[in-house]
Protein backbone atom coordinates (compact mmCIF):
# COMPACT_ATOMS: atom_id res chain seq x y z
CA UNK A 1 0.00 0.00 0.00
CA UNK A 2 1.45 3.74 -0.50
CA UNK A 3 1.15 5.32 2.65
CA UNK A 4 0.82 9.38 2.74
CA UNK A 5 1.44 11.42 5.68
CA UNK A 6 -0.05 14.39 7.55
CA UNK A 7 -0.16 16.28 10.50
CA UNK A 8 -2.46 15.07 12.89
CA UNK A 9 -3.32 18.60 13.76
CA UNK A 10 -3.94 19.21 9.93
CA UNK A 11 -6.10 16.22 9.69
CA UNK A 12 -7.92 15.26 12.51
CA UNK A 13 -9.73 17.80 15.22
CA UNK A 14 -8.91 16.82 19.18
CA UNK A 15 -10.28 18.73 21.63
CA UNK A 16 -8.56 21.61 22.71
CA UNK A 17 -6.58 20.78 26.30
CA UNK A 18 -5.54 17.75 23.75
CA UNK A 19 -4.24 19.70 21.14
CA UNK A 20 -2.39 21.88 23.64
CA UNK A 21 -0.65 19.12 24.82
CA UNK A 22 0.41 18.27 21.15
CA UNK A 23 1.24 21.94 21.08
CA UNK A 24 3.28 21.83 24.39
CA UNK A 25 1.91 24.44 25.88
CA UNK A 26 3.99 25.20 29.00
CA UNK A 27 0.88 25.98 31.07
CA UNK A 28 0.27 22.19 31.14
CA UNK A 29 4.07 21.00 32.25
CA UNK A 30 2.41 20.51 35.95
CA UNK A 31 -0.04 17.84 34.71
CA UNK A 32 2.70 15.76 32.57
CA UNK A 33 5.28 13.86 33.33
CA UNK A 34 7.39 15.10 30.15
CA UNK A 35 6.36 16.00 26.85
CA UNK A 36 6.25 13.21 24.01
CA UNK A 37 9.41 13.68 22.43
CA UNK A 38 12.11 10.31 22.43
CA UNK A 39 15.14 12.20 24.42
CA UNK A 40 12.44 13.03 27.35
CA UNK A 41 12.22 8.98 27.52
CA UNK A 42 15.50 8.72 29.30
CA UNK A 43 14.77 10.88 32.35
CA UNK A 44 11.30 8.85 32.58
CA UNK A 45 13.73 5.56 32.20
CA UNK A 46 15.96 6.79 35.17
CA UNK A 47 12.62 7.98 37.22
CA UNK A 48 10.72 4.69 37.08
CA UNK A 49 11.96 2.07 39.76
CA UNK A 50 9.92 -1.53 39.55
CA UNK A 51 11.45 -3.87 42.43
CA UNK A 52 12.09 -7.80 41.53
CA UNK A 53 9.20 -8.71 44.00
CA UNK A 54 6.98 -6.85 41.82
CA UNK A 55 8.37 -8.02 38.52
CA UNK A 56 8.14 -12.01 39.68
CA UNK A 57 4.22 -11.53 40.17
CA UNK A 58 4.08 -9.71 36.90
CA UNK A 59 5.96 -12.80 34.50
CA UNK A 60 4.16 -15.52 36.93
CA UNK A 61 0.97 -14.28 36.70
CA UNK A 62 1.45 -13.86 32.53
CA UNK A 63 2.62 -17.05 32.00
CA UNK A 64 -0.25 -18.26 33.89
CA UNK A 65 -2.80 -15.90 31.77
CA UNK A 66 -0.88 -17.17 28.64
CA UNK A 67 -1.48 -20.99 29.75
CA UNK A 68 -2.94 -23.21 26.82
CA UNK A 69 -2.13 -20.18 23.88
CA UNK A 70 0.01 -21.18 20.98
CA UNK A 71 2.32 -18.25 22.30
CA UNK A 72 4.92 -16.81 19.66
CA UNK A 73 8.46 -17.01 20.53
CA UNK A 74 8.44 -13.34 20.51
CA UNK A 75 6.05 -13.16 23.23
CA UNK A 76 7.80 -15.48 25.42
CA UNK A 77 10.83 -13.54 25.23
CA UNK A 78 9.02 -10.38 26.54
CA UNK A 79 7.17 -12.63 29.45
CA UNK A 80 10.64 -13.76 30.41
CA UNK A 81 12.71 -10.03 30.01
CA UNK A 82 10.10 -8.56 32.74
CA UNK A 83 12.24 -10.11 35.11
CA UNK A 84 14.87 -7.98 34.40
CA UNK A 85 15.79 -4.63 35.72
CA UNK A 86 16.73 -3.52 32.33
CA UNK A 87 13.01 -3.97 31.07
CA UNK A 88 10.43 -1.74 30.86
CA UNK A 89 6.87 -1.84 29.05
CA UNK A 90 4.65 1.15 26.68
CA UNK A 91 0.98 0.14 27.29
CA UNK A 92 -2.39 0.60 26.12
CA UNK A 93 -5.40 -0.93 27.43
CA UNK A 94 -9.39 -0.80 25.74
CA UNK A 95 -12.40 -2.17 25.79
CA UNK A 96 -13.34 -6.00 25.15
CA UNK A 97 -15.06 -4.99 21.82
CA UNK A 98 -16.77 -7.94 19.68
CA UNK A 99 -14.06 -8.74 16.99
CA UNK A 100 -12.00 -5.63 18.09
CA UNK A 101 -14.17 -3.10 17.52
CA UNK A 102 -13.93 -0.13 15.71
CA UNK A 103 -10.49 0.35 13.87
CA UNK A 104 -9.21 2.34 16.61
CA UNK A 105 -8.58 -0.55 18.52
CA UNK A 106 -6.05 -2.05 16.45
CA UNK A 107 -4.31 1.52 15.82
CA UNK A 108 -3.67 1.85 19.58
CA UNK A 109 -1.85 -1.45 19.77
CA UNK A 110 0.03 -0.81 16.73
CA UNK A 111 0.89 2.98 17.81
CA UNK A 112 2.51 0.70 20.95
CA UNK A 113 4.23 -1.75 19.15
CA UNK A 114 5.62 1.31 17.43
CA UNK A 115 6.53 3.15 20.28
CA UNK A 116 8.13 0.44 22.12
CA UNK A 117 10.53 -0.21 18.87
CA UNK A 118 11.64 3.32 18.63
CA UNK A 119 12.19 3.29 22.25
CA UNK A 120 14.53 0.46 21.87
CA UNK A 121 16.51 1.55 18.86
CA UNK A 122 17.10 4.87 20.71
CA UNK A 123 18.30 3.00 24.40
CA UNK A 124 19.79 -0.49 23.11
CA UNK A 125 20.52 -1.40 26.48
CA UNK A 126 17.05 -1.76 27.56
CA UNK A 127 14.42 -3.77 26.57
CA UNK A 128 10.68 -2.20 25.53
CA UNK A 129 8.00 -4.31 25.81
CA UNK A 130 4.39 -3.26 24.11
CA UNK A 131 1.91 -4.22 26.57
CA UNK A 132 -1.97 -4.33 25.80
CA UNK A 133 -4.13 -4.07 29.23
CA UNK A 134 -7.80 -5.87 28.74
CA UNK A 135 -10.42 -3.62 30.48
CA UNK A 136 -12.01 -7.06 31.14
CA UNK A 137 -13.91 -5.61 34.84
CA UNK A 138 -15.66 -2.98 32.59
CA UNK A 139 -19.51 -3.38 32.34
CA UNK A 140 -20.77 -1.44 29.85
CA UNK A 141 -21.77 -4.07 28.01
CA UNK A 142 -23.54 -2.00 25.49
CA UNK A 143 -20.44 -0.44 24.49
CA UNK A 144 -18.64 -3.78 23.44
CA UNK A 145 -21.43 -6.03 22.07
CA UNK A 146 -21.30 -4.93 18.44
CA UNK A 147 -19.38 -3.98 15.21
CA UNK A 148 -19.36 -2.85 12.02
CA UNK A 149 -18.99 -4.38 8.67
CA UNK A 150 -19.36 -2.81 5.28
CA UNK A 151 -22.35 -0.83 7.11
CA UNK A 152 -24.00 -3.62 8.97
CA UNK A 153 -23.65 -3.60 12.38
CA UNK A 154 -23.87 -7.06 13.68
CA UNK A 155 -24.38 -7.47 17.43
CA UNK A 156 -23.88 -10.10 20.07
CA UNK A 157 -27.11 -10.71 22.69
CA UNK A 158 -26.88 -11.88 25.86
CA UNK A 159 -28.30 -11.62 29.06
CA UNK A 160 -25.16 -11.42 31.23
CA UNK A 161 -24.57 -8.78 33.46
CA UNK A 162 -21.51 -7.61 35.53
CA UNK A 163 -17.53 -7.10 34.40
CA UNK A 164 -17.75 -8.27 30.47
CA UNK A 165 -14.31 -10.35 30.82
CA UNK A 166 -16.19 -12.75 32.80
CA UNK A 167 -19.22 -13.31 30.79
CA UNK A 168 -19.14 -16.95 28.36
CA UNK A 169 -18.90 -16.41 24.72
CA UNK A 170 -22.22 -18.35 24.00
CA UNK A 171 -24.15 -16.73 21.27
CA UNK A 172 -21.03 -15.08 19.44
CA UNK A 173 -20.73 -18.09 16.82
CA UNK A 174 -23.46 -17.25 15.11
CA UNK A 175 -22.57 -13.62 14.85
CA UNK A 176 -19.86 -15.04 12.94
CA UNK A 177 -22.48 -17.45 11.06
CA UNK A 178 -23.78 -13.21 9.65
CA UNK A 179 -20.00 -12.10 9.14
CA UNK A 180 -19.20 -15.13 7.06
CA UNK A 181 -22.28 -14.27 4.95
CA UNK A 182 -20.79 -10.40 4.54
CA UNK A 183 -17.00 -11.10 4.18
CA UNK A 184 -17.80 -13.92 1.45
CA UNK A 185 -14.69 -15.76 1.09
CA UNK A 186 -12.33 -15.18 3.99
CA UNK A 187 -12.28 -18.49 5.28
CA UNK A 188 -8.79 -17.46 7.33
CA UNK A 189 -10.58 -14.77 9.23
CA UNK A 190 -13.76 -16.80 10.00
CA UNK A 191 -11.90 -19.81 11.24
CA UNK A 192 -9.59 -17.33 13.56
CA UNK A 193 -12.95 -15.43 15.00
CA UNK A 194 -14.67 -18.83 15.84
CA UNK A 195 -11.45 -20.66 17.30
CA UNK A 196 -11.05 -17.53 19.35
CA UNK A 197 -14.66 -17.05 20.66
CA UNK A 198 -14.62 -21.24 21.29
CA UNK A 199 -12.71 -19.95 24.27
CA UNK A 200 -14.64 -19.89 27.39
CA UNK A 201 -15.01 -15.98 28.10
CA UNK A 202 -14.65 -13.01 26.53
CA UNK A 203 -11.90 -12.00 27.97
CA UNK A 204 -9.90 -15.39 26.82
CA UNK A 205 -11.05 -15.01 23.71
CA UNK A 206 -9.82 -11.40 23.31
CA UNK A 207 -6.27 -12.55 24.65
CA UNK A 208 -6.28 -15.06 21.96
CA UNK A 209 -7.55 -12.81 19.09
CA UNK A 210 -4.89 -10.04 20.16
CA UNK A 211 -2.31 -12.73 20.47
CA UNK A 212 -3.06 -14.34 16.71
CA UNK A 213 -3.14 -10.72 15.22
CA UNK A 214 0.08 -9.15 16.99
CA UNK A 215 2.06 -12.30 19.23
CA UNK A 216 4.58 -12.26 16.21
CA UNK A 217 5.54 -8.31 17.47
CA UNK A 218 5.97 -9.30 20.85
CA UNK A 219 2.74 -7.72 22.10
CA UNK A 220 2.33 -8.83 25.68
CA UNK A 221 -1.81 -8.94 26.82
CA UNK A 222 -2.58 -8.27 30.54
CA UNK A 223 -5.76 -8.95 32.37
CA UNK A 224 -5.85 -6.68 35.83
CA UNK A 225 -8.79 -9.10 37.08
CA UNK A 226 -6.12 -11.43 39.21
CA UNK A 227 -5.94 -11.49 43.14
CA UNK A 228 -2.05 -11.63 43.15
CA UNK A 229 -2.15 -8.07 40.89
CA UNK A 230 -4.72 -6.49 43.14
CA UNK A 231 -3.02 -7.90 46.39
CA UNK A 232 -0.47 -4.77 44.82
CA UNK A 233 -2.86 -2.55 45.00
CA UNK A 234 -3.96 -2.59 48.36
CA UNK A 235 -2.44 0.53 49.79
CA UNK A 236 -4.04 2.54 46.73
CA UNK A 237 -7.43 0.47 47.84
CA UNK A 238 -7.47 1.86 51.45
CA UNK A 239 -6.60 5.05 50.82
CA UNK A 240 -9.66 6.08 48.69
CA UNK A 241 -11.71 4.52 50.50
CA UNK A 242 -10.77 6.06 53.79
CA UNK A 243 -9.40 9.01 52.31
CA UNK A 244 -10.69 10.03 49.26
CA UNK A 245 -7.68 10.92 47.65
CA UNK A 246 -8.44 10.95 43.88
CA UNK A 247 -11.76 12.95 44.40
CA UNK A 248 -9.57 16.09 46.31
CA UNK A 249 -6.80 15.85 43.56
CA UNK A 250 -8.52 15.81 40.89
CA UNK A 251 -10.69 18.07 41.66
CA UNK A 252 -8.37 20.51 42.22
CA UNK A 253 -6.46 19.81 39.10
CA UNK A 254 -9.98 20.34 37.39
CA UNK A 255 -9.89 23.79 39.14
CA UNK A 256 -6.51 24.49 37.38
CA UNK A 257 -7.98 23.40 34.05
CA UNK A 258 -10.85 25.68 34.74
CA UNK A 259 -8.36 28.55 35.12
CA UNK A 260 -6.84 27.41 31.70
CA UNK A 261 -9.91 27.86 30.30
CA UNK A 262 -9.51 23.91 29.15
CA UNK A 263 -12.90 21.77 30.02
CA UNK A 264 -12.25 18.08 32.30
CA UNK A 265 -12.96 15.23 30.33
CA UNK A 266 -14.09 13.44 33.85
CA UNK A 267 -15.37 14.65 36.93
CA UNK A 268 -14.45 12.02 40.34
CA UNK A 269 -16.38 10.52 42.69
CA UNK A 270 -15.89 10.85 46.27
CA UNK A 271 -15.16 6.73 45.92
CA UNK A 272 -13.96 5.71 42.81
CA UNK A 273 -14.08 2.08 43.27
CA UNK A 274 -16.57 -1.04 42.35
CA UNK A 275 -17.50 -3.90 44.25
CA UNK A 276 -16.99 -6.70 41.88
CA UNK A 277 -18.49 -10.32 42.58
CA UNK A 278 -19.79 -12.96 40.29
CA UNK A 279 -22.21 -10.86 37.92
CA UNK A 280 -22.00 -7.97 39.91
CA UNK A 281 -20.12 -4.75 39.47
CA UNK A 282 -21.91 -2.16 41.45
CA UNK A 283 -20.52 1.87 42.38
CA UNK A 284 -19.13 1.69 46.90
CA UNK A 285 -20.69 4.77 48.67
CA UNK A 286 -19.98 5.98 52.39
CA UNK A 287 -22.79 6.29 54.12
CA UNK A 288 -21.22 7.90 57.19
CA UNK A 289 -18.25 7.57 59.18
CA UNK A 290 -18.40 3.98 59.92
CA UNK A 291 -20.58 2.44 57.20
CA UNK A 292 -20.01 2.02 53.02
CA UNK A 293 -22.64 0.25 50.79
CA UNK A 294 -22.86 -1.08 47.70
CA UNK A 295 -25.13 0.77 45.33
CA UNK A 296 -28.25 -0.74 44.55
CA UNK A 297 -27.70 -3.81 46.57
CA UNK A 298 -28.07 -4.25 50.16
CA UNK A 299 -24.55 -4.49 50.77
CA UNK A 300 -22.58 -3.05 53.40
CA UNK A 301 -19.38 -2.61 55.14
CA UNK A 302 -18.14 -0.93 58.72
CA UNK A 303 -14.66 0.74 58.62
CA UNK A 304 -13.47 -2.59 60.39
CA UNK A 305 -15.28 -5.12 57.49
CA UNK A 306 -13.57 -3.07 54.94
CA UNK A 307 -10.40 -3.10 56.23
CA UNK A 308 -10.13 -7.14 56.47
CA UNK A 309 -12.04 -7.09 53.02
CA UNK A 310 -9.28 -4.87 51.45
CA UNK A 311 -6.51 -7.56 53.59
CA UNK A 312 -8.50 -10.84 52.59
CA UNK A 313 -9.94 -10.28 49.52
CA UNK A 314 -8.95 -7.45 47.74
CA UNK A 315 -9.86 -8.77 43.74
CA UNK A 316 -13.37 -7.78 45.00
CA UNK A 317 -12.00 -4.32 44.32
CA UNK A 318 -12.52 -2.88 41.01
CA UNK A 319 -11.26 0.75 40.12
CA UNK A 320 -13.05 3.29 37.91
CA UNK A 321 -11.68 5.03 34.86
CA UNK A 322 -9.76 7.33 36.93
CA UNK A 323 -8.45 4.69 39.45
CA UNK A 324 -7.92 2.21 36.89
CA UNK A 325 -4.63 4.39 35.59
CA UNK A 326 -3.02 4.07 38.62
CA UNK A 327 -3.54 0.13 39.21
CA UNK A 328 -2.14 -0.25 35.57
CA UNK A 329 1.04 2.39 36.28
CA UNK A 330 1.24 0.35 39.75
CA UNK A 331 1.63 -3.19 38.31
CA UNK A 332 3.86 -2.12 35.48
CA UNK A 333 7.44 -1.05 34.90
CA UNK A 334 5.32 1.19 32.41
CA UNK A 335 7.11 4.48 30.82
CA UNK A 336 4.27 5.80 28.36
CA UNK A 337 0.57 5.33 28.00
CA UNK A 338 -0.93 5.45 24.18
CA UNK A 339 -4.67 6.38 23.65
CA UNK A 340 -6.71 8.32 21.56
CA UNK A 341 -7.86 12.12 22.14
CA UNK A 342 -10.50 11.27 25.01
CA UNK A 343 -7.63 8.96 26.87
CA UNK A 344 -5.50 11.28 27.10
CA UNK A 345 -7.77 14.55 28.13
CA UNK A 346 -8.70 12.35 30.97
CA UNK A 347 -4.99 11.07 31.85
CA UNK A 348 -4.51 14.99 31.85
CA UNK A 349 -6.15 15.14 34.91
CA UNK A 350 -4.70 12.50 36.95
CA UNK A 351 -0.69 13.54 37.52
CA UNK A 352 -1.73 15.09 41.01
CA UNK A 353 -3.78 11.90 41.65
CA UNK A 354 -0.50 9.76 40.84
CA UNK A 355 1.95 11.77 43.01
CA UNK A 356 -0.01 11.87 45.89
CA UNK A 357 0.25 8.14 46.23
CA UNK A 358 3.63 8.03 44.88
CA UNK A 359 3.36 6.39 42.00
CA UNK A 360 5.69 7.04 38.38
CA UNK A 361 3.30 9.29 36.56
CA UNK A 362 4.06 7.78 32.15
CA UNK A 363 4.60 10.01 29.45
CA UNK A 364 1.19 10.35 27.48
CA UNK A 365 1.42 9.88 23.75
CA UNK A 366 -1.41 10.24 21.62
CA UNK A 367 -1.97 7.04 19.04
CA UNK A 368 -1.80 6.78 15.15
CA UNK A 369 -4.64 7.75 13.03
CA UNK A 370 -5.44 6.13 9.57
CA UNK A 371 -7.69 6.60 6.83
CA UNK A 372 -7.79 3.07 4.46
CA UNK A 373 -8.48 3.57 0.91
CA UNK A 374 -9.73 0.52 -1.31
CA UNK A 375 -8.90 0.93 -5.28
CA UNK A 376 -12.11 1.75 -5.90
CA UNK A 377 -12.35 4.74 -3.64
CA UNK A 378 -8.93 5.97 -5.29
CA UNK A 379 -10.39 5.65 -8.50
CA UNK A 380 -13.05 7.60 -7.70
CA UNK A 381 -11.32 10.26 -6.39
CA UNK A 382 -9.37 10.39 -9.17
CA UNK A 383 -12.38 10.76 -11.53
CA UNK A 384 -13.54 13.43 -9.73
CA UNK A 385 -10.29 14.98 -9.82
CA UNK A 386 -9.67 15.08 -6.02
CA UNK A 387 -6.84 13.61 -3.77
CA UNK A 388 -7.69 12.27 -0.40
CA UNK A 389 -6.95 14.97 1.80
CA UNK A 390 -10.15 16.91 -0.24
CA UNK A 391 -12.26 14.18 1.94
CA UNK A 392 -11.26 16.05 5.18
CA UNK A 393 -12.19 19.69 3.85
CA UNK A 394 -15.34 21.09 4.68
CA UNK A 395 -17.55 18.98 2.27
CA UNK A 396 -19.48 22.18 0.83
CA UNK A 397 -16.83 23.94 -0.17
CA UNK A 398 -15.17 20.81 -1.86
CA UNK A 399 -18.97 20.31 -3.89
CA UNK A 400 -18.27 24.27 -4.94
CA UNK A 401 -15.35 22.97 -6.43
CA UNK A 402 -16.66 19.72 -7.88
CA UNK A 403 -19.45 21.45 -9.72
CA UNK A 404 -17.54 24.37 -10.95
CA UNK A 405 -18.80 26.94 -8.77
CA UNK A 406 -16.53 29.90 -10.64
CA UNK A 407 -19.28 29.70 -13.01
CA UNK A 408 -21.83 30.57 -10.97
CA UNK A 409 -20.16 33.51 -9.07
CA UNK A 410 -20.89 36.80 -9.55
CA UNK A 411 -18.48 38.37 -7.00
CA UNK A 412 -16.96 40.13 -10.28
CA UNK A 413 -20.45 41.59 -11.16
CA UNK A 414 -20.90 42.51 -7.17
CA UNK A 415 -17.90 44.31 -7.16
CA UNK A 416 -18.69 46.67 -10.14
CA UNK A 417 -21.55 47.15 -8.65
CA UNK A 418 -20.06 48.30 -5.41
CA UNK A 419 -18.00 51.01 -7.11
CA UNK A 420 -20.66 52.72 -9.23
CA UNK A 421 -22.12 52.82 -6.46
CA UNK A 422 -19.41 54.12 -4.34
CA UNK A 423 -18.89 56.76 -6.63
CA UNK A 424 -22.77 57.58 -7.38
CA UNK A 425 -22.83 57.92 -3.55
CA UNK A 426 -19.89 60.44 -3.60
CA UNK A 427 -21.43 62.31 -6.19
CA UNK A 428 -24.72 62.98 -4.86
CA UNK A 429 -23.58 63.82 -0.91
CA UNK A 430 -21.73 66.66 -3.01
CA UNK A 431 -25.10 67.95 -4.07
CA UNK A 432 -26.75 67.05 -0.99
CA UNK A 433 -25.41 64.95 2.11
CA UNK A 434 -28.91 63.18 2.67
CA UNK A 435 -28.30 61.45 -0.41
CA UNK A 436 -25.48 59.88 0.15
CA UNK A 437 -27.01 57.25 2.65
CA UNK A 438 -30.14 56.38 0.18
CA UNK A 439 -27.62 55.62 -2.60
CA UNK A 440 -25.73 52.78 -0.09
CA UNK A 441 -28.98 51.24 0.96
CA UNK A 442 -29.81 51.03 -2.99
CA UNK A 443 -26.27 49.36 -3.62
CA UNK A 444 -27.33 46.96 -0.90
CA UNK A 445 -30.15 45.90 -1.96
CA UNK A 446 -29.07 45.53 -5.68
CA UNK A 447 -26.04 43.25 -4.19
CA UNK A 448 -28.81 41.22 -2.21
CA UNK A 449 -30.41 40.80 -5.44
CA UNK A 450 -27.90 39.57 -7.22
CA UNK A 451 -26.24 36.98 -4.68
CA UNK A 452 -29.91 35.80 -4.80
CA UNK A 453 -29.41 35.07 -8.28
CA UNK A 454 -25.92 33.85 -7.42
CA UNK A 455 -27.51 30.84 -5.32
CA UNK A 456 -29.77 30.29 -8.50
CA UNK A 457 -27.11 29.68 -10.58
CA UNK A 458 -25.26 27.44 -8.23
CA UNK A 459 -28.52 25.77 -7.56
CA UNK A 460 -28.93 25.25 -11.51
CA UNK A 461 -25.15 23.72 -11.42
CA UNK A 462 -25.78 21.48 -8.69
CA UNK A 463 -28.55 19.94 -10.74
CA UNK A 464 -26.27 19.68 -13.88
CA UNK A 465 -23.59 18.05 -11.80
CA UNK A 466 -25.70 15.83 -9.56
CA UNK A 467 -23.48 12.82 -10.37
CA UNK A 468 -20.56 13.90 -9.06
CA UNK A 469 -22.40 15.03 -6.24
CA UNK A 470 -23.21 11.71 -5.46
CA UNK A 471 -20.25 10.21 -6.01
CA UNK A 472 -18.35 12.55 -3.72
CA UNK A 473 -21.01 12.18 -1.22
CA UNK A 474 -21.01 8.02 -1.22
CA UNK A 475 -17.29 8.08 -1.18
CA UNK A 476 -17.31 11.00 1.93
CA UNK A 477 -19.94 7.83 3.38
CA UNK A 478 -17.62 5.20 2.77
CA UNK A 479 -14.01 7.53 4.45
CA UNK A 480 -16.74 8.82 7.50
CA UNK A 481 -19.73 6.18 7.91
CA UNK A 482 -22.45 7.82 9.93
CA UNK A 483 -20.97 11.09 9.66
CA UNK A 484 -17.62 9.81 11.58
CA UNK A 485 -14.30 9.12 11.19
CA UNK A 486 -13.60 5.41 9.87
CA UNK A 487 -11.61 4.60 12.32
CA UNK A 488 -14.38 4.98 14.67
CA UNK A 489 -16.84 2.95 12.75
CA UNK A 490 -15.06 0.01 10.36
CA UNK A 491 -13.89 -3.36 11.94
CA UNK A 492 -10.05 -4.50 11.03
CA UNK A 493 -11.45 -7.73 8.98
CA UNK A 494 -13.49 -5.96 6.92
CA UNK A 495 -10.72 -3.95 5.44
CA UNK A 496 -7.99 -7.27 5.84
CA UNK A 497 -10.70 -8.94 3.46
CA UNK A 498 -10.64 -6.29 0.91
CA UNK A 499 -6.97 -5.03 1.16
CA UNK A 500 -5.25 -7.95 2.35
CA UNK A 501 -3.89 -9.93 5.19
CA UNK A 502 -1.08 -7.83 5.09
CA UNK A 503 -2.30 -4.69 6.21
CA UNK A 504 -1.19 -4.24 9.86
CA UNK A 505 2.10 -5.18 8.81
CA UNK A 506 1.56 -2.09 6.43
CA UNK A 507 -0.21 0.37 8.96
CA UNK A 508 3.43 -1.08 11.48
CA UNK A 509 5.28 0.23 8.36
CA UNK A 510 3.46 3.87 8.23
CA UNK A 511 2.91 4.31 12.03
CA UNK A 512 5.12 6.55 14.43
CA UNK A 513 3.36 7.98 17.39
CA UNK A 514 6.09 10.63 18.06
CA UNK A 515 5.71 11.82 14.95
CA UNK A 516 1.97 12.61 15.60
CA UNK A 517 0.79 12.05 11.92
CA UNK A 518 -2.51 11.42 10.23
CA UNK A 519 -1.92 8.58 7.44
CA UNK A 520 -3.75 7.71 4.27
CA UNK A 521 -3.18 4.29 3.08
CA UNK A 522 -4.37 3.52 -0.79
CA UNK A 523 -4.10 0.32 -1.94
CA UNK A 524 -1.41 0.21 -4.65
CA UNK A 525 -3.11 -0.25 -8.26
CA UNK A 526 -2.66 1.17 -11.71
CA UNK A 527 -5.39 4.28 -12.03
CA UNK A 528 -4.70 4.99 -15.12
Amino acid sequence: MNAKHYSLLQLSNPDKLVREYLLKNEALAPLISAFPEIENFERSIAERSFDNKRRSILTNVLLEQYEGLNTSTQVKESIQALESENTYTVTTGHQLCLFTGPLYFVYKIISTIRLAEELSNRYPEKKIVPVYWMATEDHDFAEINHAYFFGKKLEWQTDQKGAVGNMNTQGINEVIDELEKLLGNAPDIIEMLRTAYSHDTLASATRFLVNELFGRYGLVVIDGNHRQLKSQFKEVIHNELFQQNGYRSITSTNEYLKSLDFKAQVNPREINLFYLEGNLRARIEQKDENNWSVVDTDKSFTASELEKLIEEQPEVFSPNVVLRPLYQETLLPNLAYVGGPGELAYWLQLKGFFTQEKIAFPVLVLRDSALLLNTKSLQKLEKLGLTASDLFNDSQATIKRLVNSTDASLEEEKNQLRLLFESLAAKLKAIDSTLEGAALAEAQKQITAIEHLEKKALKALKTKEENKINQFQKLLGECFPDGTPQERHDNIFQHISTLGDTLIDELSKAFNPLEQRYHILEQEAVLH
